[in-house]
């Protein structure tokens, strides 16, 4: 089937779309989106190295933000779960990054200690802190209208969500199946948090130092049901 009648009218179904600068294909992988933008961040990042000897540290560093981690930042939170190689294109993107800020030879391998001397978090931590961030801004009531439709709260006092389960591949990607997941993972201290600058700063030192707890979440979904 390659599209649908309305009114008599045949509207073909497209393999992608762009939306808001997001690339969706039919399938969800996001290979396409994630090739056009890692191209675009390996673009900057030739041209930074470039003039790299003109600048101090610090400004190299404003740069990759203003040009990698803004781009790899961006909409983020709905590659949650995608194919390994997909997510590995973005995460050499961050290493290249590193590589030049930290003056490192190209030949180099970037492991998560250089990462966590930038106090950078690597590309699915990102995800998770996104995705974590849109939660608490749905206790905030600052949080887009259709996030309420998605979660719900079974512990107000407490800030705990109600868990559901997915047995389909797409939905454990989803936000309704992952951040309740996540969310409950954090400490109650950090859950209740009103200051939303002070609730960034904490996920991700809890990301940083506490990875796996966090990260796993959303794959013991038999344990939370």
């Amino acid at each position: 089937m390659n599209g649908i009648t309305i009114d008599d009218q045949c509207i073909r179904f497209s393999e992608r779309v762009e939306l808001l600068g997001l690339h969706i294909d039919k399938s969800l992988n996001f290979d396409y989106h994630v090739s056009q933008l890692v191209s675009s961040c390996h673009y900057h990042l030739n041209n930074i190295s470039k003039i790299k000897r003109y600048l101090t540290a610090s400004d190299t560093e404003k740069l990759m933000h203003a040009f990698i981690s803004s781009k790899l930042n961006y909409s983020n939170s709905v590659l949650n779960g995608i194919n390994c190689s997909i997510s590995a294109k973005l995460q050499s993107v961050q290493n290249r990054t590193a590589k030049i800020v930290l003056d490192l030879s190209p030949c180099l391998l970037v492991s998560d200690d250089m990462l966590q001397d930038l106090h950078w978090l690597k590309l699915d931590q990102r995800i998770v802190f996104k995705i974590l961030l849109l939660t608490h801004k749905f206790f905030m009531n600052t949080a887009p209208t259709y996030v309420a439709d998605k979660i719900f709260v079974i512990d107000c006092d407490g800030r705990l969500l109600n868990v559901i389960y997915l047995d389909t591949r797409y939905g454990r990607r989803s936000f309704a199946y992952c951040a309740p997941r996540y969310w409950n993972c954090l400490p109650k201290d950090i859950r209740i948090l009103n200051d939303t600058l002070k609730f960034k700063s904490c996920i991700k030192t809890v990301l940083l130092t506490n990875r796996n707890d966090i990260m796993q979440a959303a794959l013991g979904y038999r344990a939370f049901c």
